[in-house]
């Protein structure tokens, strides 16, 4: 499924579930951080399924990565 950024949204967060595996990216834009989520989503890496969502910036700037 195709999914545009939210506004002013840079960070996205891409979970692996067999592994639980948690990867923040950054990009400089929200066409850019559409355009790698969506290209992600979905694709699987070693048997594993990657799960990318947006994350918000004010939550990852204050260290909470939790879900």
């Amino acid at each position: 499924m195709k999914l545009d950024a939210p506004e002013n949204m840079r960070y996205f967060i891409a979970t692996l579930y067999s592994c639980f595996l948690q990867v923040f990216l950054e990009y400089s834009d929200t066409s850019s951080c559409s355009n790698a989520r969506n290209a992600l989503n979905g694709r699987k890496f070693g048997g594993n399924t990657v799960n990318a969502s947006y994350y918000p910036e004010d939550k990852y700037h204050n260290g909470d990565y939790g879900f």
